[in-house]
């Protein structure tokens, strides 16, 4: 996803979460290689079937696409918080980020697939799809 949308969607869930919630969500994607965020990363890949991590004041969350671990959200301050709101917190991120996310992923390879296909039909021994006919095709042919 483009930094400017991520950035965007991230902000404009902050202001949800401040609003309902009075705490702030941090984006970690695994591709982030900053010393902050490694311990958080590690959290999330050692736990990797926890729906959420709740640990030293913070609530991890991790996002998958596709069963994939794609990055983590990080809570802090969540003392006052009771365990309900924990979950609605949790629903929430995974609500907005995870179908943010899947439907970037679905883009993506909707775009590698549509260049794979232009390559395939450019090639001069290779039959495109376009030009095949279906068997019920040949059968109103009488082929």
């Amino acid at each position: 996803m483009r930094a400017f949308d991520m950035d965007r969607i991230i902000s404009k869930l902050n202001s949800m979460m401040i609003n309902r919630f009075g705490v702030a969500v941090q984006y970690i994607s695994v591709t982030d290689q900053a010393d902050e965020n490694f311990i958080t990363l590690e959290t999330v890949k050692r736990n990797a079937g926890a729906p959420m991590i709740v640990a030293h004041n913070q609530l991890i969350v991790p996002i998958r696409v596709e069963g994939t671990l794609v990055g983590a959200t990080k809570v802090n301050k969540i003392n006052t918080l009771k365990p309900h709101e924990l979950s609605q917190v949790r629903e929430t991120i995974d609500l907005i980020l995870g179908s943010a996310l899947s439907a970037q992923y679905k883009l993506d390879m909707t775009e590698q697939t549509l260049g794979h296909i232009a390559i395939t039909e450019s090639l001069s021994n290779v039959i495109g799809f376009g030009d095949r006919k279906t068997i019920r095709d040949r059968k109103a042919s009488g082929v």
